[in-house]
């Protein structure tokens, strides 16, 4: 698994070649932008959303039953890693009639035979990997349509100064597994043995939250909490007046951007004076400089990595989701 998350940027980077070979043709510019997809093939769109949500109206469907009339002028994309995400294939079928255009992101499986059968546009990736491991191809592969769509202007530059962040990010991280006091470190040692609650802002933040959720649920095996600024100051800033037991196991990491509102900043500092020493561990992670898909992915490979270095404390294997696997079976 930490090869796996040490290729983020190689596939950024390969996407491009899969996106060429994919014929997309001509598009008229969408009113709006629709990804259906599901856990790691949900992940890209979600990014990219919380990425330019100032700049165009996307959004990201993780269910049964899209929204119908918000497809309607919008560019839907179906991203199913395997092709056989019953959802995703439930989304194809329901919005076949509804979207102006569609285009399918897949390594293979029933939604890739039924898009070539269909006509339908498709970006084929590379088989065989975990989904949430495949995300630099489906990140790659969304923001170029995004770009072949008339929404993003110079993609392929923006793609390739994120790239070469992630190889800075890649050595660092490979340097930091034998150094205690590195941030990776830090935050292994700070959420070792406890339950993480993840704080962000509504946008970017939100977006890296919920991967590194997904990550450190399926690659550490833990469980995790998330919540967001301003929201969290309305609900859950009360429910730190829980028992100390209960407390004590947890460990918040503040996820902040350098865009977040001035309000939210404000927010995050008096939210953790109130908490005060009801919060035994709270870790503040900030993105650095570049755009803000550059920012966004160098806090996912901070994370990617978090969940490899704790799996491997805790003693457990990254790759097998048994649950995952079994609740497929059964259902």
């Amino acid at each position: 698994m930490w090869e796996r998350v040490d290729c983020l940027a190689d596939q950024l980077r390969a996407s491009a070649e899969m996106v060429r070979d994919a014929a997309l043709g001509p598009w008229a510019r969408p009113q709006r932008v629709l990804v259906c997809g599901m856990g790691g093939s949900a992940a890209a769109g979600g990014l990219l959303a919380g990425v330019y949500e100032s700049d165009f109206e996307m959004r990201v469907a993780r269910r049964y039953d899209p929204p119908s009339l918000w497809a309607r002028h919008a560019l839907v994309v179906f991203s199913s890693y395997s092709g056989n995400t019953e959802e995703t294939l439930r989304s194809y079928e329901r919005l076949a009639e509804v979207a102006d255009q569609r285009v399918v992101v897949s390594s293979g499986g029933e939604l890739l035979s039924r898009a070539r059968k269909d006509g339908v546009p498709v970006v084929e990736l590379p088989g065989g990997w975990p989904p949430r491991s495949a995300l630099g191809w489906g990140i790659g592969s969304i923001a170029r349509i995004l770009g072949h769509a008339g929404l993003v202007d110079a993609i392929d530059a923006d793609l390739e100064e994120v790239a070469s962040s992630l190889d800075q990010g890649r050595e660092i991280a490979s340097a930091s597994r034998a150094d205690e006091s590195s941030q990776l470190q830090r935050l292994v040692s700070a959420l070792e043995g406890r339950l993480p609650f993840l704080y962000a802002s509504d946008g970017l933040t939100e977006a890296v939250a919920l991967r590194w959720r997904a990550q450190l649920n399926e690659n550490a095996k833990m469980l995790v909490g998330h919540a967001l600024l301003p929201e969290l100051d309305h609900n859950e800033v009360v429910g730190w007046e829980s028992p100390t037991a209960v407390r004590d196991g947890v460990a918040v990491v503040a996820l902040r951007d350098q865009d977040e509102p001035a309000r939210v900043s404000r927010r995050f500092e008096v939210t953790r004076q109130i908490l005060g020493d009801r919060v035994r561990g709270w870790i503040e992670v900030r993105a650095g400089d570049g755009s803000r898909l550059s920012r966004a992915m160098e806090l996912v490979q901070l994370g990617d990595y978090l969940s490899v270095l704790l799996a491997e404390r805790h003693g457990v294997d990254p790759t097998p989701v048994d649950s995952i696997d079994r609740l497929k079976s059964e259902l």
